[in-house]
């Protein structure tokens, strides 16, 4: 699962870069075992305490999210 603050739902099919894309899981398989794969790295975000990690999609501040998903699924 991607996500991102700066995508709205209609915004997700349009070829522009919004935002920074963060994932739930780097990889996921479906039913007929073909795989979905994305190349991410972790990041603390934060002070201390407060901090949190997250799962940055590489290379999501320059493509847009429907673009990771074409790249990941081809």
């Amino acid at each position: 699962m991607l996500m991102s603050e700066g995508y709205s739902h209609g915004g997700l099919i349009e070829n522009t870069v919004q935002d920074e894309v963060t994932a739930a899981s780097s990889s996921n398989s479906y039913l007929n075992g073909d795989r979905l794969q994305f190349s991410t790295y972790d990041e603390r975000r934060g002070w201390w305490v407060f901090s949190s990690r997250y799962r940055v999609v590489r290379d999501s501040n320059n493509t847009s999210m429907s673009a990771l998903v074409y790249q990941a699924a081809n």
